[in-house]
């Protein structure tokens, strides 16, 4: 089952000419250049479960634009690189500024970027208790004539046992 707990990634306000980002470790929010405003950003999370043991491939079709109204914010989400999309998998529910640790059991963060598809490098094995959480954070940036908004976008997760 995937999604069963889950949780927005959420950057806030953009303001023209600024850029943020969000840990997805801690969900620690750095206004990059020290420049723009916070409040209210959260880094997101998405739970998976199933049996004890299972082999699991997780992929992810992320937006390359976030939207807010008629408004366009170009995501363009790369791994590892700003604008960017970061996540880990972890058999801890992230709360609050918590640190959550990389799952042992696989590959963890190890994804791959093909075609606006992330993937996990390798499967993961699932832990007993039958619960992992990925756990999104990155950085997005407003160009300087971005219109100020709260910008959204989808993130799809597919999640397939292979064994």
């Amino acid at each position: 089952e995937v999604g069963a707990e889950s949780q927005n990634l959420d950057f806030g306000n953009m303001l023209a000419g600024t850029a943020k980002s969000i840990d997805d470790a801690d969900g620690a929010i750095t206004l990059v250049n020290g420049e723009g405003v916070t409040g209210g950003e959260q880094r997101g999370y998405i739970s998976i479960e199933t049996a004890d043991g299972s082999s699991v491939d997780l992929s992810l079709i992320v937006p390359s634009n976030l939207q807010d109204g008629s408004n366009t914010l170009t995501a363009d989400f790369e791994v590892g690189l700003g604008p960017s999309l970061t996540g880990r998998v972890t058999d801890t529910k992230p709360t609050g500024t918590q640190t959550v640790d990389i799952y042992s059991g696989g590959a963890g963060s190890d994804f791959s970027l093909t075609d606006g598809v992330w993937s996990l490098d390798s499967p993961i094995i699932m832990p007993a208790s039958g619960t992992l959480y990925l756990v999104l954070g990155g950085e997005v940036s407003a160009d300087e004539n971005q219109p100020v908004g709260n910008y959204l976008g989808d993130v799809t997760l597919t999640a397939t046992i292979t064994d």
